[in-house]
């Protein structure tokens, strides 16, 4: 845990200069002895290209480790690769799958992501109360693409009573958060009769929103 803190930091540039390489051989090390989130960490900067070449199939493996070693974000973003076919051929099954055990492991952002998948028909039944109330627990622990998410659902009436009011300020919650689809999706309320339920575009990149551990 220390050597994948100081890797953090490195990583950062928190306290310490940005050294991605430094942080490279800190998270190798650490994950060589065990350790889940430091495989995760190791992941994004394989995935990314820092201190590395980029190599999405190198990070897929490190996520595929981090995630069977029990980090949620590494079953998230192993999620996030199978979603959006990096590294890997797409498999919305599999996707659902990642999402779901992040979720359930308490990672904001695969509920967020498993929201969309039951939103959209993809890997798993259309359900869009079930994607409302996933958006919303992803809301409420933090994570600003899930009330951005839910604003929208909630201000169309799509899989709960249609309140426009409560869904503008959960886009404009996600928008104050860095969420710049929310503040798309705030002012798309004012044309006339958006009725569509237009998903973020996706994010083909997993490290985007990865949390530091």
């Amino acid at each position: 845990a220390a050597c994948r803190g100081l890797g953090t930091l490195h990583a950062t540039g928190r306290g310490v200069p940005l050294d991605h390489g430094r942080a490279v051989a800190l998270f190798g090390a650490a994950c060589q002895l065990g350790d889940a989130p430091a495989c995760g960490n190791l992941g994004v900067c394989h995935e990314a290209g820092w201190g590395v070449p980029a190599d999405p199939a190198r990070a897929l493996g490190l996520y595929r480790q981090s995630c069977d070693g029990g980090d949620p974000a590494g079953c998230n973003a192993l999620g996030h690769l199978f979603d959006a076919g990096v590294g890997v051929a797409r498999d919305d099954l599999r996707a659902a799958a990642l999402y779901k055990q992040a979720c359930d492991g308490g990672d904001a952002n695969g509920c967020h992501n498993l929201g969309w998948l039951y939103a959209g028909a993809r890997g798993v039944p259309r359900d869009e109360p079930r994607a409302v109330l996933l958006f919303e627990r992803a809301c409420k622990a933090g994570d600003a693409n899930g009330c951005s998410a839910e604003g929208w659902m909630r201000a169309l009436g799509r899989g709960s009573p249609k309140d426009l009011a409560r869904g503008k300020a959960l886009l404009r919650m996600g928008c104050k958060a860095g969420h710049s689809w929310g503040c798309e999706r705030e002012q798309a309320l004012d044309a006339p009769a958006p009725t569509v339920i237009a998903p973020p575009p996706p994010q083909k990149k997993a490290f985007r929103l990865w949390p530091w551990k």
